[in-house]
């Protein structure tokens, strides 16, 4: 089995957005980094490129989860639902249902 290495970009990505996924309201870079242990610089890089990609917007000079986070939202329930009908029309065929 092959192992990769984990990305410490990518853990300092995620621990941006999950910490702002758990706030209410926009937050501040400042905010951030001091959430997440990281450098107002770093943060400000990551959110740059958060910012570009949709998955974050500011809000005056404080920053909340973006628009495309319901895209993303939208094609995981369209998969969901398309597997529970998989499975329902599995079941019919078997006359479990």
């Amino acid at each position: 089995m092959t192992s990769y290495r984990k990305l410490a970009a990518v853990e300092k990505t995620i621990a941006i957005l999950k910490f702002m996924a758990q706030e209410v309201q926009p937050v501040s870079a400042t905010e951030i980094a001091n959430a997440v242990g990281e450098p107002f610089g770093t943060v400000m890089c990551h959110l740059a490129t958060l910012e570009e990609g949709g998955l974050v917007r500011k809000v005056y000079e404080r920053y909340e989860l973006g628009i495309y986070w319901g895209v993303i939202w939208e094609s995981i329930k369209q998969s969901r639902m398309s597997m529970r009908n998989l499975a329902n029309n599995d079941l019919e065929k078997i006359g479990a249902v």
